[in-house]
C-alpha cells in the first residue's frame, strides 16, 4: 500500500485537490521531502522556520500558517515551538495519517 501511495502523490494536482491550494500543495512535498531527509531528530521532527519556508518555497507567512494549519486540523502535522532559531519549529508528519486522510479525501483518485 505504502509504495503505490507514494508513487502516485507524487503527482501535483492529487496534492493541490488533496491540500486546497497550489502553495499548500508546494508546502506538503516539501514537508515529506524534508521528513525523509537524514538531518532531523531522533524522533524524525526536523526544524525549519517561517521565513526559511517562505524563501524556499516563495510563499507568504499567511499561506505557510494555513497549509499548515489544515495539515494539523487533519492531525498529519505534528510542531513544537522551539528558540533554536528565531520563530523556528520542529516539524514531524505522520505518514501513516497523511496516507488515511488522502484516501479519505481523494477517493476516485485512488490506485488499488
Amino acid at each position: 500500500m505504502k509504495k503505490k501511495f507514494w508513487n502516485y502523490v507524487h503527482n501535483p494536482i492529487a496534492f493541490a485537490k488533496f491540500m486546497g491550494s497550489h502553495d499548500g500543495a508546494v508546502f506538503l512535498s516539501q514537508l515529506i521531502y524534508w521528513t525523509d531527509r537524514p538531518k532531523k531528530r531522533r524522533d524524525g521532527y526536523f526544524y525549519k522556520s517561517v521565513s526559511e519556508w517562505c524563501e524556499e518555497l516563495d510563499i507568504t507567512e499567511y499561506q505557510v500558517e494555513r497549509a499548515r494549519a489544515f495539515l494539523k486540523k487533519k492531525g498529519v502535522l505534528e510542531m513544537e515551538k522551539f528558540r533554536v532559531r528565531i520563530r523556528s519549529s520542529a516539524f514531524g508528519l505522520n505518514l501513516q495519517r497523511l496516507m488515511l486522510q488522502f484516501t479519505l479525501m481523494t477517493p476516485r483518485l485512488v490506485v488499488r
